[in-house]
């Protein structure tokens, strides 16, 4: 259940920062992306997350 909401928030994370304007932009702390674009998971973790939190962003990994 834990490794589940893992998944949840690393999904969440990731469409914060690309709703925000990426890690370059000013309101987003991260130095790097939650999900790396190549990541093959990217698109269920974006998915558990719209499941869970609901849709904020686009898709943008490959």
């Amino acid at each position: 259940m834990v490794f589940y909401f893992t998944l949840l928030l690393e999904g969440r994370e990731q469409q914060l920062i690309d709703y925000y304007g990426g890690v370059e932009h000013t309101k987003v702390a991260n130095i790097r992306r939650a999900v790396w674009k190549r990541n093959k998971a990217g698109v269920f973790f974006y998915e558990q997350s719209n499941k869970y939190f609901g849709k904020l962003n686009k898709y943008t990994g490959t």
